[in-house]
């Protein structure tokens, strides 16, 4: 190893650290959101998005935008009328900041794995604003709970996703690979699945090729889900007898439009 590298490496290991050490005082404070009655909640969140705001400018020195991105929707989501109530996703973004990091230091990329993330914070973000805007009776109005497996090979993508799903109303189970479906299949009976491209050991559209041609599943409707754009999922989707497909590209709520279009379409 060059001088050179060998100083970078041991620079972003140093920011690693000291990186990891303020997610782990901001989650110790995202804790005390759980209360949204105690007089010490706004400074809890002033205090959360001072450290926010401190990574994201470090990020950004470093040319790290991946994770700066996803400060940004975590300072977003602060920012938000109902911050209090968001302390669950607040968790899944600062945990997903561990794993960037890592990937980071280790020279990789990481804009793949963040796309999803701050795709599904924002989205979730969206939703709890649009909700909001609601009245109950109209947030009811029409709306019928889906059991859905989701397949993905990242486990903080899986998280995000059926977390989403699941503040959504509907019945989530998750799989990492083919095998593990199999297995949740046995105990769970899908309305729909939904699977990402993607992945090392099988690509979705070649499970969606094999699980249409089994009896037990070949009428569940399927819909791929990857980051690659339209166009592309689109062949691929026909190519493989998909349902539909949503590009994360088009943000999670053309993935709820989806899941209730096409299962409405089977139910009626």
């Amino acid at each position: 190893m060059t001088a050179d590298k060998k100083e970078l490496a041991e620079y972003r290991e140093k920011f690693k650290k000291t990186c990891n050490h303020r997610v782990g005082k901001c989650l110790e404070l995202v804790k005390s959101l759980k209360d949204p009655s105690s007089p010490g909640i706004p400074k809890t969140i002033a205090g959360i998005e001072d450290e926010f705001t401190a990574m994201e400018g470090e990020t950004q020195l470093l040319d790290f935008p991946d994770l700066a991105g996803l400060f940004t929707v975590l300072i977003e989501t602060l920012r938000s009328p109902r911050s209090h109530k968001l302390a669950a996703s607040l968790r899944r973004g600062l945990n997903a900041v561990g794993p960037l990091l890592d990937r980071w230091t280790e020279g990789s990329s990481t804009k793949g794995m963040t796309e999803g993330i701050v795709a599904a914070l924002r989205a979730h973000l969206d939703k709890v604003a649009a909700a909001s805007a609601q009245p109950p009776e109209s947030r009811r109005a029409g709306h019928h709970v889906r059991r859905i497996i989701f397949i993905d090979d990242s486990e903080i993508t899986r998280e995000m996703i059926r977390a989403a799903l699941v503040d959504t109303g509907h019945v989530v189970r998750v799989a990492e690979n083919l095998l593990n479906f199999d297995q949740v299949l046995r105990e769970f009976q899908p309305d729909i699945i939904l699977t990402d491209v993607n992945m090392p050991e099988i690509r979705g559209d070649e499970i969606c090729k094999i699980l249409k041609t089994k009896y037990d599943t070949a009428d569940i409707p399927i819909v791929l889900f990857s980051s690659k754009d339209s166009d592309e999922l689109a062949k691929l989707a026909e190519a493989a007898g998909a349902d539909g497909y949503v590009s994360k590209q088009q943000g999670f709520d053309q993935l709820i439009e989806k899941i209730e279009e096409l299962v409405g379409e089977i139910l009626w």
